[in-house]
């Protein structure tokens, strides 16, 4: 079945009927799709006995994990049929790096994904820390509704006049973040903010912005007409904004798709977000600069890499969704506790480094990363 079902919302009531009338004897989450070639989403394996065939008392399930490396499914299968296992026999935990297989009893129908094993000891671990929810909002970047005709690249924006530039922002696209630094190169348009001119009205429209106009969204009018939730009197706006991008605040930023690493430190606020998510604190306060590149410290660790790995989904090449869906699962540290003052100080300067590209100790900021996390879960329990 397709894996969505696993830990889909939409799946839930399925899932809570198939609790109803089965006992969940084996799960299976294939890492690739080479064992169904002909699928064209991500698949599952599920293994169900009827309730009236079990005792009443919890039972532990067959969670089986592959990654999406070529060869992982298979051996992960191949491990799973040469076991002879029953629940009765206890727990049971394989764990190869590639594939996992282990036992756990699954109640609630929220979600049935296995995942990593380690990465899974590891969310047990941290169970007493807050959720990330808890301390930050994630929110999705904005929808252009058609990016080619609101996305441009560097040469691109330098062709335009210099007084239509001040209607564009830089952007982060999927491209832009890596190793926990942004990389410039893209620009979308943006007409939104105290200081841009209104632009409310065709004429005012050509007025300002005559090249941009012409090169790209007269082109692209008919398609700019039919985006769905715009209104076709004014078709050059974006089809979502998000008022998050309007003030000039500092802010975390995301792609949509990666691991640990894909996070990083906007201090001025002046980039909006295309593709991925913008994090900011919960509440009305403003993150400060110290927080901010201690906690892209922390979001390139090993330790985050694993504790994504135990709340989201990986998808082809190994990369994981970092929506608000998963990521506000994850348990996450206080960064502004003045206990822990020390570990972060020397966080935030490893920050500094990661953001302007400059050589760091890994083995260093994975050992205060860990630090972090065990001290603040014990001082949680």
């Amino acid at each position: 079945m397709p894996a969505s079902l696993l830990d889909g919302k939409s799946a839930e009531p399925l899932r809570e009927r198939l609790d109803a009338l089965a006992f969940k004897q084996v799960v299976v989450r294939l890492g690739n799709q080479s064992i169904f070639d002909q699928a064209t989403v991500d698949a599952s394996l599920y293994v169900g006995r009827r309730q009236a065939e079990v005792s009443e008392s919890p039972c532990p399930t067959l969670m089986v994990w592959a990654d999406h490396t070529s060869g992982a499914s298979d051996r992960a299968l191949r491990t799973l049929r040469s076991l002879d296992w029953t629940p009765s026999d206890g727990l049971i935990e394989i764990d190869h790096g590639d594939y996992s297989i282990y036992s756990e009893v699954c109640e609630g129908t929220s979600g049935w994904a296995p995942r990593p094993l380690a990465s899974t000891k590891l969310l047990r671990q941290y169970k007493p820390l807050p959720r990330l929810s808890s301390q930050y909002s994630i929110n999705q970047g904005t929808i252009t509704g058609l990016n080619e005709a609101f996305v441009l690249d560097d040469d691109e924006f330098k062709r335009l006049p210099r007084t239509e530039r001040k209607f564009f922002r830089k952007a982060i696209i999927n491209a832009s973040i890596r190793d926990g630094r942004i990389h410039d190169g893209h620009w979308v348009f943006y007409p939104y903010g105290a200081s841009i001119p209104v632009l409310d009205s065709e004429e005012k429209l050509f007025e300002l912005l005559p090249h941009y106009v012409r090169e790209y969204l007269e082109p692209n009018k008919s398609a700019l007409r039919r985006r769905t939730g715009i209104d076709e009197a004014s078709w050059w706006h974006l089809t979502r904004k998000r008022a998050v991008h309007e003030r000039f605040t500092p802010k975390i930023v995301s792609t949509y798709f990666g691991n640990a690493g894909s996070f990083a430190w906007d201090a001025t606020g002046e980039y909006v977000v295309v593709q991925g998510y913008a994090w900011t604190p919960s509440g009305s306060t403003v993150i400060n600069e110290k927080t901010g590149l201690a906690a892209v410290a922390v979001l390139s660790s090993a330790t985050v890499s694993r504790l994504i790995a135990a709340i989201s989904n990986n998808l082809a090449g190994g990369q994981f969704n970092l929506s608000a869906r998963y990521m506000s699962k994850m348990p996450f540290v206080d960064l502004k506790n003045e206990a822990l003052s020390e570990q972060i100080d020397a966080l935030a300067l490893i920050g500094v480094a990661i953001s302007r590209g400059e050589s760091y100790s890994k083995e260093l900021r994975d050992r205060l990363t860990e630090d972090l996390f065990s001290i603040s879960a014990t001082t949680t329990k």
